[in-house]
């Protein structure tokens, strides 16, 4: 029986610059106007260099002619998803809830009159779901793993035929690609599997086989890298090529305003002032003595408020922050790879 309910980094080959963590305690200090806001963190800090840092510009001049003029500031808007009902209809015929009709659902073709979503869930314990909320930009299908079956070969989908499948899906969904990460105008995907084992009726012996395999898409903004962890799209498939779960987190956003970008003079005019954060550690500011810039990396953040947990206040601005790439040398020949961060908008 079914019930149904309406409720109411930056460069990613280069050493990745310390941790994940540390960048992202870093980013926290970037107000959302653009301004740097005197941080005090653990791990991160405000440039304190001494006046007669000499600071050189290695930055391919390819990478530089690729970033644009101007960006848009974005802000999530609180409006529903518009995801096209051909691929919501094609992830309940793989759910546990096949045969059933969407427009039956729905009620309506009218998007207005559903916005609270629905769910679906059985009678099992856990139960199967399929859920959609628009206005959270959300659709679930868990299809649950109720014994563990030792196939005869590796009957989990490959890798590539994973993402081949999601791709399509986000496609039928209307997912844009410049709503994704792209790397060489290639939407960044990953992959990962798990494996289990199983004992073999034989004895004591186990056998150890891949009982999963899934491919993420993380949310880009313009084509680029962002920090809203939360945006992403997943697809996991087990053995006997049997999807046990779907989920995509996508809620609108939309541009608020545009601004020119800083020039690379401006650019360096901020390290310089010390207007801007890194993640140095190894050599004290006051010991630099040279900055070589070797790459530059554009990404959307949004701050949150400290401790915030759950959906992105609607108010908070989506910006486009710089990401450089540089060499510190220190007055005794140390030299330290590690990052450089500030907003790249000049102000309204």
């Amino acid at each position: 029986m079914t019930s149904i309910i309406k409720p109411g980094r930056f460069i990613h080959s280069r050493r990745h610059f310390k941790t994940t963590i540390g960048l992202s305690i870093l980013l926290l200090a970037l107000v959302c106007r653009g301004q740097v806001d005197n941080p005090q963190m653990e791990f991160a800090s405000r440039l304190n260099l001494s006046t007669n840092v000499e600071i050189i510009n290695k930055i391919p001049k390819s990478h530089l002619k690729r970033l644009p003029e101007s960006l848009p500031v974005f802000r999530y808007s609180g409006k529903p998803r518009m995801f096209l009902t051909n691929g919501l209809q094609i992830l309940l015929e793989q759910s546990a809830f096949a045969g059933t009709n969407l427009t039956d659902l729905l009620h309506s073709t009218n998007w207005d009159s559903i916005e609270s979503g629905f769910s679906l869930k059985n009678k099992k314990r856990p139960p199967d779901t399929f859920s959609f909320n628009p206005l959270r930009g959300e659709i679930l299908v868990e299809n649950i793993e109720r014994k563990t079956t030792i196939p005869q070969s590796d009957t989990v989908p490959t890798f590539d035929e994973i993402q081949r499948r999601l791709l399509k899906l986000t496609e039928m969904l209307g997912v844009k690609a410049n709503e994704m990460e792209l790397s060489n105008g290639v939407v960044k995907v990953t992959c990962g599997d798990a494996k289990t084992s199983a004992w073999s009726g034989h004895g004591m012996e186990r056998i150890h086989f891949v009982n999963e395999r899934w491919a993420t898409i993380p949310r880009g903004v313009k084509g680029y890298s962002s920090w809203l962890f939360e945006d992403k799209i997943a697809l996991n498939y087990r053995v006997d090529n049997r999807l046990i779960k779907f989920s995509i987190h996508w809620p609108e956003i939309e541009a608020v305003r545009t601004n020119r970008l800083l020039t690379v003079a401006n650019m360096i005019g901020k390290i310089e002032q010390n207007d801007a954060l890194t993640d140095a550690t190894d050599i004290p500011g006051q010991d630099v003595t040279r900055i070589t810039l070797k790459d530059i990396e554009i990404q959307y953040y949004n701050r949150q408020p400290a401790g915030f947990h759950g959906m992105t206040p609607l108010k908070t601005d989506i910006y486009p922050i710089a990401a450089i790439l540089a060499t510190f040398k220190s007055k005794s020949g140390q030299t330290e790879d590690a990052g450089i961060y500030f907003p790249i908008l000049e102000s309204p």
